[in-house]
């Protein structure tokens, strides 16, 4: 796998579908990109998933 294809933007990573995907990728050795409309709930992602970047897009 090139270093192109592990990189994944995740939508709806606060929860549910979007919040397994992350992980999934994470520990398949992925840098993830974490997005969610509830910044409580990223926030409360662990810290420790590997590959986990957090940026802030809106107020």
């Amino acid at each position: 796998m090139s270093r192109f294809e592990k990189r994944r933007v995740i939508t709806g990573a606060g929860s549910g579908i979007g919040a397994a995907t992350a992980k999934r990728f994470a520990s398949e050795g992925a840098s993830v990109v974490l997005n969610g409309r509830d910044r409580g709930k990223l926030d409360r992602r662990p810290s420790s998933e590997p590959g986990r970047f957090a940026c802030r897009l809106s107020r």
